[in-house]
């Protein structure tokens, strides 16, 4: 990577689909330039760790802060997500992987089917202990894209996806009949595990002030078990007394980390995936400058030239069925449920002895649909620019937010926490009134009802427990007749 080509390189938060993408980049409050300078690299892991640049009037989106270290030995219980854009077309999601364990029977019998097959051993490396291997769908275009365990409703990063497994197999030459014709249980990929990148960083002290950026919470458990200065060489042993300590950690951050499924159900992870990433979120602190953008064209098709061709199949592994029973406000595929208990069932039932080549039931991908407020309720949001909002309509959509969650609804509507607290305090009753009628006086002229019904939609793309689905529907075309 070129430093000096970086100022050429942007981040759209909003990117969905390469046909859909904004005229105006430049304006676009999801789309941040790259400070041209690389933070930290090895070349080693194959990681690299860039900076975006601070712009005026635009916050960053919250970050994914939460992280775990697998071992496959271990860990082969934990299924697996993630989220990206597989041959850099429109974004996708695949479920249902598990971790695949290189062990030394495995290995030899990989080696062996190279020599069959003609070709020489292509799975040298697929057994390096700072990587976790898997089989997923996502091949070219991918790679960078986060795996992530769900612990309790929280995304939990794993690993980076990097490459494919066997070498020749996405090698140009490799031709194409051949690629088609290939074995698809023989292609494994591989994701540098997150502990390691943890690890390399804590050996250089000058790579720690931006390892305790990246990993709070990791390098915080690391001093309080060491009794060191947050900034002294440890021994990276965070991401164990983090798993030690999972259980009454995770209930500890419930206002920490993306919350990315109901239940692990299939259907709401690409509704966080699809989270429109707000500016409530305000990690800026300092003053910034505007920026221009000269250079900037949308990604290639194929932004990976490692990884160019392949489809595979994904592990679906057993999991505990009360995790899967809850419910949830989003509309969900009614059968996704049964069909996920089916493919563990089937799992269950095969033989646990050693297996060279994991043959399961494949994975699945499905689009990270980018739907607009239009879209789900059916109606033009135009005519509703302007129009001020009154006491009633503010009544009618009250009664949809969730008063268990009225503190997430607040920050989406950009009131303080202090606001949130003086509301609270004064309104013994009708809670979320307040706070919407709160946000109508503060925000003044700027306060329309399309404006409301835009944030409450919003506040149910980025939590569908903030809002009730069918009440919110139902209020907002109340108000708009």
């Amino acid at each position: 990577m070129y430093e000096s080509s970086l100022d050429k390189c942007y981040v759209d938060f909003n990117y969905v689909d390469k046909n859909k993408r904004s005229s105006n980049a430049e304006s676009d409050l999801n789309v941040f330039k790259i400070e041209p300078q690389v933070m930290y690299k090895n070349e080693v892991l194959d990681v690299a760790v860039l900076k975006l640049k601070r712009e005026k009037n635009k916050n960053f989106p919250p970050p994914l802060d939460l992280f775990d270290s697998l071992d496959p030995e271990k860990d082969d219980d934990k299924e697996i997500y993630l989220i990206g854009h597989n041959k850099s077309d429109e974004k996708n999601f695949n479920f249902g992987i598990g971790l695949w364990t290189p062990t030394e029977t495995k290995m030899k019998d990989m080696e062996k089917f190279c020599l069959e097959y003609g070709k020489p051993n292509g799975y040298i490396g697929l057994d390096r202990k700072d990587r976790l291997v898997i089989k997923c769908e996502f091949v070219s275009g991918a790679s960078g894209c986060p795996g992530v365990v769900i612990y309790k409703d929280k995304a939990y990063v794993v690993l980076v996806y990097i490459r494919g497994f066997p070498d020749f197999y996405y090698s140009k030459q490799f031709p194409e009949r051949k690629r088609e014709e290939f074995p698809k249980e023989r292609l494994l990929q591989q994701g540098v595990n997150i502990g390691s990148v943890f690890k390399t960083m804590t050996e250089n002290t000058m790579n720690l002030g931006l390892r305790n950026e990246i990993f709070p919470h990791e390098a915080n458990l690391e001093q309080q078990a060491s009794g060191q200065n947050p900034y002294a060489i440890g021994g990276a042993s965070s991401f164990q007394n983090e798993k030690n300590l999972k259980g009454q950690e995770t209930e500890k951050k419930s206002g920490k980390g993306t919350t990315c499924t109901e239940g692990h159900s299939e259907t709401a992870i690409p509704d966080s995936a699809k989270y429109n990433r707000q500016p409530s979120y305000a990690l800026a602190i300092d003053d910034r400058v505007d920026i221009d953008y000269p250079h900037m064209k949308p990604p290639g098709d194929d932004t990976d030239i490692t990884l160019q061709h392949g489809h595979s199949q994904n592990i679906a592994v057993p999991r505990n069925d009360q995790n899967y029973t809850q419910e949830t406000n989003l509309d969900v595929n009614k059968d996704s449920q049964s069909r996920m208990e089916n493919a563990s069932s089937e799992i269950r039932d095969m033989t646990r002895g050693e297996k060279s080549v994991p043959y399961s039931n494949p994975g699945k991908t499905q689009p990270v649909k980018d739907i607009t407020i239009e879209e789900w309720i059916g109606n033009d949001m135009q005519a509703f620019k302007e129009k001020q909002l009154k006491e009633l309509d503010l009544s009618i959509l009250s009664k949809a937010i969730n008063i268990s969650k009225a503190n997430s609804v607040a920050l989406q509507l950009e009131l303080s926490q202090s606001d949130f607290e003086i509301i609270k305090h004064d309104a013994q009753t009708e809670l979320c009134y307040r706070i919407l009628y709160k946000w109508r006086n503060k925000t003044g002229s700027a306060a329309t009802l399309e404006k409301l019904i835009g944030i409450l939609f919003l506040a149910w793309e980025c939590d569908s427990e903030c809002v009730f689905t069918e009440q919110l529907k139902s209020a907002i075309l109340r108000v708009m007749k």
